[in-house]
């Protein structure tokens, strides 16, 4: 993530050059640091273990948040327009038109990457994540179907995709804290109801990080996006803060199912609203600043999926972070997947690589998981 697109007290810098998107990233150029990717010893010892304790069934009087109505006996937010003078908590599903599809081979090669790989009659998963530019890997990623031992017995997968913010040891704490928080939560509770468990994780982890501390006891400032999916034979069910981005692959095209939680959102609301142009929209420098980030103290946007999205025999879910999707379009991520999908472990190491073909001055950290419904 590149730190000119986050402030940890959202006082947004309208003098800040924020990118658009797929352009090379505003930074400061730092030198390329080679083969980094997470690894959990570079991490305190303060979010090695998860110690707090979850119900294993939710109770009956569940957290009511703003916006929040009932509908068939169960809690949604509404879906309505953001207000750009307003701060909301809302859970949406934003689902952009696919992309025209182009079928061409990717450039291959592989170089500095850590890959991730298990298989199941079930799902073929694959992971991949590279330093890319950058002086710190702040990228971090967690998959729960890696056992090699034993991958058959599994019918379901959950990963973890998170992009830290915030200053080197700020961010790569950060990323750290929110895959190692979640994937206990998936290894210690029932998901039956998703939507609640995951509410709850996420909020735990906002606070966590937004209390972390550097040496001196003060405020670290740091923050991280994340990306949950959980899919279990042919359901699909995922949850998203920040903008880090998660597609469903299949016949049909590609489809971002997730938004980014940044002010475009409450830009393109005023356009909406007649306040400002869609030029003045695009135009302004302040559009990628993140409005919603594990670590601001109290989460405004929320997207969380409360029906799973039926998924068939082909589909392939993929999340990756803005490392992959600023070097990437749509168009291209969608061909590479297909050129590839047979072979999804080689596929992620191979969107790694093409997004690192790219040649970008300041090539920011990369990761991507990927899941396909065998």
């Amino acid at each position: 993530m590149d730190n000119n697109n986050f402030n940890g007290n959202m006082n947004y810098n309208p003098d800040a050059n924020y990118p658009a998107e797929n352009a090379n990233m505003n930074s400061e150029p730092v030198s390329y640091a080679g083969d980094g990717y997470y690894n959990s010893e570079n991490i305190d010892d303060a979010i090695a273990a998860f110690n707090q304790i979850y119900d294993k069934k939710p109770p009956k009087q569940q957290k009511k948040h703003k916006n929040q109505i009932v509908i068939n006996g169960k809690k949604k937010k509404k879906a309505g327009k953001i207000d750009a003078n307003e701060q909301t908590t809302e859970r949406i599903v934003f689902q952009p038109a696919p992309p025209a599809n182009t079928m061409a081979p990717p450039e291959q090669g592989i170089e500095s990457t850590k890959m991730l790989t298990s298989m199941s009659r079930y799902f073929s998963v694959g992971s991949s994540i590279n330093i890319g530019k950058r002086k710190s890997q702040q990228d971090a990623i967690a998959l729960s179907n890696n056992d090699f031992d034993n991958p058959c017995m599994e019918n379901r997968v959950f990963g973890i995709l998170s992009d830290g913010m915030g200053g080197m040891k700020g961010g790569e704490k950060a990323s750290a804290i929110c895959t190692a928080r979640m994937m206990k939560m998936f290894e210690s509770v029932d998901l039956s109801d998703f939507a609640y468990y995951i509410e709850k994780c996420y909020d735990s982890i906002d606070a966590e990080i937004a209390d972390l501390q550097d040496s001196s006891g003060a405020k670290l400032g740091a923050g991280a996006t994340m990306i949950v999916f959980y899919a279990i034979e042919n359901k699909l069910f995922w949850a998203s803060v920040g903008d880090s981005h998660l597609y469903i692959i299949n016949k049909n095209g590609i489809r971002r199912l997730n938004r980014e939680h940044n002010y475009m959102l409450r830009l393109r609301a005023m356009v909406e609203s007649g306040e400002i142009t869609i030029e003045q929209a695009n135009s302004n420098k302040q559009k990628e600043a993140l409005i919603s980030y594990m670590g601001m103290n109290g989460l405004e946007l929320i997207d969380i999926s409360e029906t799973p999205l039926i998924i068939e025999p082909g589909d392939v879910v993929l999340a990756c972070s803005d490392g992959m999707y600023r070097a990437l379009s749509d168009a291209e991520i969608d061909e590479t997947v297909r050129y590839g999908i047979n072979d999804i472990p080689l596929l992620a190491n191979i969107l790694v690589n093409k997004t690192l073909d790219k040649q970008l001055k300041y090539q920011d950290n990369v990761s991507v998981i990927i899941a396909k419904k065998l």
